[in-house]
């Protein structure tokens, strides 16, 4: 018999709307397509580790609903390395899996997931594939600046996004034989003085720029890529949840349809309650 191909979404970075992702996977699980792997890099580290972990992902559309800017506030003073700890969103992570009945390892994942940071000291990407889940999530989304580095193995890390945008690699090394990355930013474009309202819709839009460039050429290594272009949506709030997810469900959707190759789209399901678990 033909061995099966291992499949594995990549999801990428993008601040808050990161959270198309969960889109994307509501899509698949609609369509009953399971990836064998997860990667994740930054806010792609959360909804995929909390997936792979077990979360569904309307689970995971309830949880960020009911997130607020607030939980996260731990200030690091002196916050010479940066402003806010980053404990208290670690904690979420947690508290999260434990109400849930889940484990925080990655050995104990369902699927395969792995999840990449950046180290400071070497300027390159560190992977993180075993060991304690929310503690990895957490160097992957460490923000530089806003976040305090976390030190994991003699490493000084911070947000994957800088220099892995979309961790594709570390999904070809986890084994993986298809790669579907997901981009919720896509390419740097123009935007209007008008959209950069807020110091963090600034901040978001220099790490944007940076990190495509730094990225573009391990996301063209990906077999396919699933880009969702949210220029309107500011990276910096968790104000559009629905709507982010949205942009996910209609991404996923269109990209379904257009690789019947690699998917039976006749074989979707009914969408759960957005309240089920």
């Amino acid at each position: 018999m033909k061995k099966q191909p291992k499949l594995a979404l990549a999801l990428g970075s993008g601040g808050a709307r990161g959270l198309a992702h969960i889109g994307v996977l509501q899509v698949f699980e609609e369509y009953k397509i399971k990836p064998q792997i997860i990667t994740g890099s930054s806010i792609g580290a959360i909804v995929g580790g909390l997936y792979a972990a077990g979360v569904s992902p309307y689970q995971l559309e309830e949880f960020a609903k009911d997130l607020r800017i607030r939980q996260f506030v731990d200030l690091n003073l002196p916050s010479r390395l940066g402003f806010l700890k980053g404990n208290r969103a670690e904690r979420i992570i947690e508290k999260h899996l434990k109400t849930l009945g889940l484990k925080d390892t990655f050995e104990d994942c369902p699927i395969k997931f792995g999840c990449v940071a950046t180290d400071l000291l070497s300027a390159t990407p560190f992977y993180m594939t075993k060991g304690d889940l929310s503690q990895a999530i957490h160097a992957s989304f460490a923000i530089p600046i806003v976040f305090k580095p976390i030190v994991i193995d003699n490493k000084v890390l911070i947000d994957g996004g800088p220099l892995t945008r979309v961790p594709v690699k570390l999904a070809k090394k986890l084994g993986a034989d298809i790669v579907i990355g997901v981009d919720c930013i896509g390419p740097t474009k123009p935007i209007k003085i008008d959209d950069l309202s807020t110091l963090g819709d600034t901040y978001t839009r220099f790490l944007n720029m940076s990190d495509y460039e730094t990225s573009k050429s391990e996301i063209a290594t990906a077999d396919y890529l699933i880009n969702i272009e949210q220029a309107e949506i500011s990276g910096a709030n968790l104000k559009n949840v629905d709507e982010c997810i949205k942009n996910g469900r209609q991404a996923a959707e269109n990209f379904i349809r257009t690789h019947p190759q690699l998917f039976q789209p006749d074989t979707k399901i009914s969408s759960p309650s957005p309240t089920m678990n």
